[in-house]
């Protein structure tokens, strides 16, 4: 089907061309009967430019393949970057909650240190 497309295009494009209106390619019978060898030549010339159109698709699709094919390399990459980079994250944030959660606990003792000063230092004024 891709090499049906390139055909059209180069035939499409030759179709507009000065050469085609100069022989008015669009009024030309579309059904002839041509002597033996030369169909059998127009067969063969048939032949070449369907191997050529499909030979230049088959070279454009290998081009498009290895360019996806390095786009896909260097997207995993950054993906496994992302991933790493992710995962350093995640274990950050985890020492910070543990940090955080032991700091908590710390000013909660200095917090009830400070209230039973507080309480001893109010019960040594009564006295």
């Amino acid at each position: 089907m891709c090499n049906i497309t390139a055909f059209s295009k180069y035939l499409g494009s030759w179709d507009a061309s000065d050469e085609a209106q100069t022989i008015k390619a669009d009024t030309l019978p579309i059904v002839v009967k041509l002597p033996p060898e030369l169909s059998s030549e127009g067969e063969v010339l048939l032949k070449r430019m369907w191997h050529l159109a499909k030979s230049i698709t088959d070279e454009e699709f290998e081009i498009q393949r290895e360019a996806l094919k390095q786009a896909e390399i260097g997207n995993q990459a950054r993906v496994e970057e992302a991933l790493q980079f992710s995962e350093a994250q995640s274990i950050k944030i985890d020492r910070l909650e543990y940090s955080i959660s032991d700091l908590q606990a710390k000013l909660a003792e200095e917090q009830q240190s400070h209230s039973q000063a507080v309480v001893h230092l109010k019960e040594g004024e009564k006295k």
